[in-house]
């Protein structure tokens, strides 16, 4: 596991196999009247050397679900592209925004996270801070599992969907949801 770091494009080390909080259940089935559609399109930030996308479209298959694709460019790395695929849906619960992924294909995490979007149009996906998890699996708040690693725990919620729900609905949103990435810029959509 690797410790979170600002800089954006270790989001995608967080999501193929780093800091990232897994769950076994989502929060609810998805609801296309739940759906966001300022998430559509391709968000980017640029750092280091180092370009990371954040693609989201609408699954034509899967009315209220995300595709959604996360890439790292880093050119003179030992594995210059990496990749995540997943399939998403947005929940409101009191208010409050959440987006459940679920991977597609070689990417079995399931997960939860929260965003927001800035008056200046940029987007910040927040994920579930590993030790505020663990503290609440460690008070028998949540169900799961907590295993000590070198620099982060690896961390898993087993609570039923009911539990899990509840338990993100009277969180404390940033502290449950603290690992903020780089705001994300939205690239202009173009057509031929």
């Amino acid at each position: 596991m690797r410790v979170f770091a600002k800089v954006f494009g270790l989001v995608l080390v967080l999501l193929t196999g780093g800091c990232l909080v897994e769950t076994e259940n989502t929060l609810a089935d998805p609801d296309p009247k739940a759906m966001d559609e300022r998430l559509v399109g391709t968000w980017y930030t640029a750092e280091a050397g180092e370009v990371t996308l954040f693609t989201a479209t609408a699954d034509d298959t899967a009315p209220g679900k995300y595709r959604v694709l996360y890439a790292s460019l880093r050119v003179g790395a030992d594995k210059p592209v990496e990749y995540e695929q997943y399939s998403a849906w947005r929940t409101v619960i009191d208010g409050k925004v959440f987006l459940n992924a679920v991977g597609i294909g070689g990417t079995p995490k399931t997960f939860i996270a929260a965003y927001d979007l800035g008056a200046d149009g940029r987007l910040v996906l927040r994920l579930m801070e590993s030790k505020y998890v663990s503290a609440a699996i460690a008070a028998g708040k949540l169900k799961g599992t907590v295993k000590k690693g070198q620099y982060v725990d690896d961390v898993k919620i087993t609570s039923p969907r009911a539990e899990l729900a509840a338990f993100v609905a009277a969180a404390d949103r940033d502290g449950l949801f603290a690992a903020k990435a780089a705001p994300l810029a939205k690239l202009p959509e173009t057509r031929p």
